[in-house]
């Protein structure tokens, strides 16, 4: 999962989520609870469109990420 940011930041989520999703099974970009919306360029979100193993979860917090020190298993969300 990725978190996004906001301006530029945002955009940054959206250009290395295409790059992971060439190299794992899929991606999720998590945009923080109260934006609703993405900050990116429409022409970015339209590429990110074309790629069917990502996805964007809206209005969410990161609660606490799971791990067993070494990696992270799991993420927990709020939202």
């Amino acid at each position: 999962a990725m978190l996004g940011g906001i301006g530029h930041c945002l955009v940054s989520a959206v250009e290395e989520a295409m790059q992971l999703a060439k190299h794992v099974k899929s991606v999720t970009i998590l945009v923080r609870k109260g934006k609703g919306q993405m900050r990116a360029k429409a022409s970015m979100q339209e590429r990110l469109a074309g790629y069917p193993n990502i996805s964007v979860r809206y209005n969410v917090a990161v609660e606490k990420i799971n791990g067993d020190g070494l990696k992270v298993t799991s993420i927990s969300l709020v939202g």
